[in-house]
């Protein structure tokens, strides 16, 4: 679709010549892979997704949820306000 995709979770691979030549991020942002993918997209490299299993935890309660949740919301807001400054 050739949009840029918030990256989410510990199931991300990067080649390390790339990480160094993304390392300029918001430091403070919540949703740091968020702000990744975004700043890679911005950069000119595409995200491609492999299909595998993580042994990442969902959250086990309603209340865990909403916190994940207002924390990603948080970290696109950061994320969305540090890419229009660039």
């Amino acid at each position: 679709m050739n949009i840029p995709i918030p990256l989410g979770g510990s199931s991300n691979h990067f080649s390390v010549e790339i990480m160094r030549k993304a390392l300029f991020g918001d430091a403070y942002n919540v949703t740091e892979d968020a702000d990744l993918g975004l700043r890679l997209t911005q950069m000119g490299y595409k995200i491609r997704i492999i299909d595998s299993e993580t042994l990442e935890e969902s959250p086990t309660t309603v209340f865990a949820w909403i916190k994940q949740r207002i924390r990603w919301i948080k970290g696109y807001m950061q994320t969305y306000l540090s890419i229009k400054k660039i």
